[in-house]
């Protein structure tokens, strides 16, 4: 696979080298930039190479331009421009394995192999890590039918990274044209376990005939020595990075020690409340931090680091990474949920979603341009690996100083059935609305209560009155009174992609409260697995019925989830401290 989109890195994060001669010449440098960039953002490609063009011959060693132009001119498949000025970049950027793979890329467009494999290797060399150059130098010894040195890369990839889909796909495809249909078929296969939504795994599977797998022929071991050789050689006995969350080291490269960083988001929405913990901790290990709103040139001039929450939803905060990349500063992004895979029924989609390809094109360059992407979730972060530098996964927390939180829960006369969330959420839950319904009918002391969005309320109106409650949508700061009011919180979710990528930041929540909860098995709670009991489609009255029916359930859930959570929170402080 050729990853194109990393043709456009380097085009921005680098400061620009600009002698200029005043502020005129460098006010017109940065508008011509600015054009050529939305003229890319729209694949516009002519326009985008003749402004980038404009800008080379203003400022003919200016990093962006120089890779604006390439870029360009690659898109339009003038490929022997592309690469001259490709290797123009090199000169200006010898070290940067992200302008050797580049070339690499071209080059290989081109049909110069050979060429394109020195480039590639130049790569690695720089960058044992670059996981997209370590692709193409297999691509391209297979199309030189050095078939032994790509298959043993591939495999190598799939061992050290086994979530890696476009690895796991592109190895599935040396065995189909090996005729290896079985070890084929096992790799699509994990593929589509790890990403479901990812469609050239589906198409190749598809075309596979129907044989049975022998396990025991998949990526043999001897097709796994160079590339985990070479890590070895490289890393020595460095720890791996955990699965979920950061380690101590990792943390140190996230947020250097001497470096002053401000966060970003909207703390009426979960990710800027979010970002705004991540600061609060950091200010209590001695880091010099702000979290604000709104992503003023102040904060902009005062410090040397930046994250941004949702930077998408929000024209201020695009504007923020915007001077960021303009003008060279390092800044990272908080993404708390899959916005490539948000369903045609969201209210957002149009706006936020595939529905607003723009708006999607936007996040992607965001995300290509960031030093490193967090998510709270496994699933999310695994799906983000294929847009963005550098992806960490640190999971939800919950905020201490909120004594909402240890206040005692009240003691109801029913037993509440309890589901939080908003007419986003609706259709989730109604998802099992006759289960509901038919559970409350054959449970005379049970009580349904929603809270957060009215209109959801109203669509139980066939429950009596006295059977059903409505709690106004909480502040942030009155989630835990919200939760409270629930013996029992519900959350059932379909089964869809965007669910799927979704953070356990609700059993956290419950936990810390001891509710036990019931709710659909996504990945995310899945791997919580303490507190409450996940239920598959269908089972919800029986669910229900075990819980309503067991109050010593109820209190044991509720105290494996608190103690789950109080885990949690020693995973957060270690991660940071």
């Amino acid at each position: 696979m050729l990853d194109l989109s990393s043709n456009a890195k380097n085009a921005n994060n680098t400061k620009l080298l600009f002698v200029g001669k005043g502020i005129m010449a460098e006010s017109k440098l940065k508008n011509l930039l600015d054009r050529g960039k939305q003229a890319a953002k729209h694949a516009d490609w002519r326009s985008s190479r003749d402004y980038f063009q404009q800008a080379v011959n203003l400022a003919p060693q200016n990093i962006a331009a120089v890779n604006g132009l390439a870029s360009s001119l690659l898109q339009l498949g003038q490929t022997e421009e592309a690469i001259g000025y490709y290797k123009k970049l090199i000169n200006l950027l010898p070290q940067s394995a992200d302008a050797y793979n580049n070339l690499g890329v071209a080059q290989m467009i081109a049909g110069q192999f050979e060429k394109s494999e020195q480039a590639y290797r130049q790569a690695v060399e720089l960058d044992p890590e670059h996981v997209q150059a370590w692709k193409n130098l297999a691509i391209v010894c297979l199309k030189q039918n050095k078939m032994e040195e790509g298959v043993q890369i591939l495999a190598s990839l799939v061992k050290a990274y086994p979530e890696d889909v476009e690895s796991l796909y592109l190895l599935g495809q040396c065995y189909q044209g090996a005729e290896e249909y079985e070890s084929a078929r096992y790799l699509y296969e994990e593929a589509l376990k790890i990403d479901p939504e990812f469609g050239l795994a589906k198409e190749a599977l598809a075309s596979l005939p129907a044989v049975g797998i022998d396990t025991s022929r998949i990526a043999r071991a001897e097709h796994a020595s160079k590339l985990s050789a070479l890590k070895s050689l490289k890393q020595g006995n460095k720890k791996e990075t955990p699965k979920v969350g950061i380690g101590e080291k990792e943390r140190d490269r996230l947020f250097d020690r001497g470096k002053s960083v401000a966060f970003f988001g909207l703390k009426a929405l979960p990710g800027g409340r979010r970002v705004a913990l991540m600061a609060r901790l950091l200010l209590q290990l001695g880091y010099r931090t702000k979290f604000a709103e709104s992503a003023e040139e102040d904060y902009m001039r005062q410090y040397d680091y930046f994250v941004f929450s949702q930077p998408h939803i929000s024209p201020d905060l695009i504007n923020g990474v915007m001077r960021c990349i303009q003008n060279g500063i390092p800044y990272a992004l908080d993404i708390d949920q899959d916005y490539h895979n948000l369903p045609e029924d969201h209210p957002a989609y149009m706006q936020f979603g595939q529905g607003n390809p723009k708006g999607i094109q936007a996040l992607n360059i965001m995300l290509q341009e960031a030093a490193w992407v967090s998510t709270p979730s496994t699933m999310l972060a695994r799906r983000l690996k294929s847009y963005a530098k550098k992806v960490v996964v640190i999971p939800p927390m919950w905020d201490r100083e909120n004594p909402l939180w240890e206040k005692p829960k009240p003691r109801h006369s029913q037993i509440n059935l309890g589901w939080l969330g908003t007419a986003i959420d609706a259709v989730d839950l109604l998802s099992i609305q006759k289960e509901l319904e038919t559970c409350l009918d054959n449970s005379p002391n049970v009580q349904l209560v929603i809270a957060g969005d009215l209109s959801v309320f109203e669509k139980f109106e066939g429950i009596p009155e006295t059977r059903r409650l409505f709690l106004p949508p909480p502040s942030p700061e009155d989630i835990p009174y919200v939760l409270s009011q629930f013996d029992v919180l519900l959350i059932p979710l379909r089964d869809n992609p965007f669910n799927q990528a979704i953070s356990d930041m609700l059993l956290l929540e419950a936990g810390v409260l001891r509710i036990p909860w019931l709710a659909s098995p996504v990945q995310a709670y899945q791997e919580w697995g303490e507190g409450g009991l996940l239920v598959d489609k269908g089972g919800w009255c029986e669910a229900i019925a075990k819980l309503v029916n067991d109050e010593n359930l109820r209190i044991e859930l509720g105290r494996k989830g608190r103690e789950k959570a109080e885990k949690r929170e020693k995973e957060i402080m270690e991660l940071f401290s």
